[in-house]
């Protein structure tokens, strides 16, 4: 079985804040394919998989995911208010969340 990609993961972000993602969602951004969970589910599976992966990150990593996702911090925004060493410090924590929901997703 296929894990889901980081892009897919950014890409369905919006389900953990957005209660109505998926009746807003159009069906062109449903993933299509035969007998792989993370290319063949309608878009309600989707975000339910990215809600429950969501779910069991720490506090510092939805934060993290929050900050550049929901509210569109800039790397450098996330340094200031973080205190992250550095701009490449704070994509490491960003990039290191969506990894561990990826894990989360079977990959």
């Amino acid at each position: 079985m296929s894990a889901y990609t980081a892009e897919q993961i950014i890409q369905h972000m919006d389900a953990v804040w957005d209660e109505g993602y998926v009746f807003r969602s159009p069906p062109e951004q449903e993933i299509r394919a035969a007998s792989d969970p993370s290319h063949g589910n309608t878009i309600v599976c989707i975000a339910a998989d990215i809600r429950s992966a969501w779910r069991r990150l720490d506090k510092g990593q939805r934060e993290a995911l929050e900050a550049r996702y929901y509210w569109d911090f800039s790397l450098t925004t996330m340094t200031d208010v973080f205190g992250y060493e550095s701009p490449t410090e704070a994509d490491e924590a960003v990039q290191g969340a969506i990894q561990t929901m990826i894990q989360h997703l079977g990959g």
